[in-house]
């Protein structure tokens, strides 16, 4: 998975969260030109994603990554101002689902475990069989 946010405290939260949960791979940017490169050169799973990274904001990386032929990972969007017109846009680019800050571990693990039970989310082997108990415990 792919945690990008300029605030090393918020990638640490999201980490935090899905860690506790079975997630061992994560990859962090702490800028949106970062966050393409990095999605291209790694394909993760799923990108969680802040609205203000720097140089390329969370809706533009996700337009940018949805013109790439193939890619298909889930986009979470992270905001702390989710205005109609962010949510909008949001959706008109393929972004999945928003998480508003200030964070809680819940809130991100409700929108992630959404993900994983939509189907849409590909984890590595090492991950699906834990993770697949996780969700159906919940």
């Amino acid at each position: 998975m792919l945690v990008a946010d300029s605030s090393e405290f918020t990638r640490r939260i999201v980490r935090d969260t899905l860690r506790i949960s079975g997630v061992k791979r994560f990859l962090d940017a702490s800028d949106g030109s970062n966050a393409i490169k990095t999605t291209l050169r790694s394909n993760p799973d799923l990108l969680i994603v802040s609205d203000e990274l720097p140089h390329v904001g969370g809706i533009d990386v996700a337009r940018a990554l949805r013109r790439v032929p193939n890619f298909q990972s889930p986009v979470l969007l992270m905001t702390a101002q989710p205005s109609p017109e962010l949510i909008d846009n949001a959706l008109d680019v393929g972004i999945r689902d928003i998480v508003s800050k200030p964070l809680t571990h819940s809130a991100i693990w409700s929108r992630v475990e959404s993900i994983i039970k939509s189907g849409r989310i590909n984890l590595s082997r090492s991950e699906e069989p834990l993770m697949k108990e996780l969700t159906r415990r919940r």
